[in-house]
């Protein structure tokens, strides 16, 4: 199944109190895309894992490398 998370700043903020960070794991049938005006992309590994990481002020989205982040739109609007 082709599974699809969209999300804004605002989202990952407000998820937990204690941290601005949502890691997302999945597969290459997964997507992600949303709004994150003036990410800064970049990447790290954590676990032995590799993610692609969006940067937003206190806001940091980490998606695990393969799965598509096309759907991500970084422009300043």
């Amino acid at each position: 199944d082709d599974n699809e998370l969209a999300l804004d700043v605002l989202e990952i903020l407000s998820l937990d109190d204690a941290s601005n960070t949502l890691t997302v794991v999945g597969d290459d049938t997964s997507a992600v895309s949303g709004s994150l005006p003036g990410a800064i992309q970049g990447s790290a590994s954590v676990g032995g894992l590799d993610f692609t990481t969006f940067t937003v002020g206190e806001a940091e989205l980490l998606v695990l490398s393969g799965i598509d982040t096309s759907g991500i739109d970084a422009s300043v609007v």
